[in-house]
């Protein structure tokens, strides 16, 4: 089991230039349930990374957002079953696709969260329950919350948000022109999979 993780450690390093340290983080974010915050400019491969780690686990289901000050609670967490509440009463988003069932999570800008959207997002990763009005918590699949920006957050409100991400680094360009040249002559393709981990080669 530990050299198929160390395989795909290697599969990642081998499609992600001068990221052996974000790659190494992001594995481990998965092996200790915890989360990992990049921080830097735009164009450094930071939601990059995330989709080639979701597409060597098998099973998983991703989910990604980017994050405005105007993303309302239905673009993560499903819009609301209007038919159930007008014929039942019952106040039940439609899940399907949405955060709540996401094994990996990846939110781009994440620190431009509002406060509708920010206390489930708390429980979700610290607890890995979902919240929903009138209905008992329940519980959601998510081992890894990713979350990238390129600013740190000033709301004091965003604090505790801040706080969930054990696992941060700050990322940036390409430095070495072998690595430039290789980016603009032959581009890299994250969907060639070399070796994967299944869901529950994970929790073991």
């Amino acid at each position: 089991l530990h050299d198929q993780f160390l395989a795909v450690r290697d599969d990642l390093r081998s499609c992600l230039l001068e990221r052996e340290s974000a790659c190494d983080n992001a594995i481990l974010a998965l092996l200790c349930g915890e989360h990992y915050l990049q921080l830097g400019p735009v164009g450094t491969a930071k939601s990059l990374l995330v989709r080639a780690v979701a597409a060597r686990i098998n099973g998983a289901q991703y989910f990604e957002k980017l994050m405005t000050s105007f993303t309302v609670p239905e673009e993560l967490f499903g819009p609301v079953d209007l038919i159930g509440y007008a014929d039942r009463g019952e106040y039940r988003r439609i899940a399907t696709g949405a955060i709540q069932q996401a094994h990996i999570v990846d939110l781009e800008e994440v620190f431009k969260a509002n406060s509708a959207i920010l206390n489930t997002l708390l429980a979700l990763m610290n607890e890995r329950l979902y919240h929903e009005v009138g209905m008992p918590p329940q519980h959601v699949p998510l081992l890894s919350l990713f979350a990238s920006s390129n600013e740190t957050p000033q709301d004091g409100s965003l604090r505790a948000l801040d706080d969930r991400f054990l696992l941060r680094e700050v990322v940036s360009y390409v430095q070495e022109d072998t690595s430039f040249c290789a980016l603009i002559t032959a581009p890299l393709d994250i969907t060639a999979v070399q070796a994967q981990v299944t869901l529950g080669e994970i929790q073991q």
